[in-house]
């Protein structure tokens, strides 16, 4: 069987030693836009992952560029993001905050208006259920 991800990763130098700092990148379609959250996040010799930065660009492409998203996600929506799938869910709906991206692997939840990272309500590994009008 084959395994997909909808993302990639990088090492970044770390200035302390002991720490790890990995780069991913997502792909996301949302509203007919594709979208690339780049995800900074440091592992930490406690155990505990921290995300140090979150950016979320657009695909430009009568540029051909990535362009910043800056103030919110836009058009009430929130982010579901893991290594193996991602995906768009309009917001806010029940538990689910507008302007949020949800990190599943790492479980943090990171607010694009305040650029502030917190632990998720959700479990990684909780299942995810959507509404069918969200189901592919």
């Amino acid at each position: 069987m084959a395994c997909y991800t909808n993302c990639s990763d990088e090492f970044a130098r770390d200035v302390e030693p002991g720490n790890i700092t990995v780069i991913s990148r997502h792909l996301i379609e949302s509203h007919g836009k594709l979208l690339m959250v780049r995800h900074r996040r440091q592992f930490h010799p406690d155990g505990l992952w921290v995300t140090l930065k979150v950016d979320v660009l657009e695909a430009d492409f009568s540029t051909h560029d990535w362009v910043p998203l800056t103030g919110g996600l836009g058009g009430g929506q929130a982010l579901f993001v893991s290594m193996e799938f991602s995906k768009s869910v309009s917001a806010p709906c029940g538990e689910v905050e507008e302007d949020a991206i949800y990190f599943m692997d790492t479980r943090d939840v990171f607010n694009m208006k305040s650029a502030t990272s917190s632990p998720s309500k959700f479990d990684r590994g909780a299942t995810w259920v959507f509404p069918p009008e969200y189901q592919l």
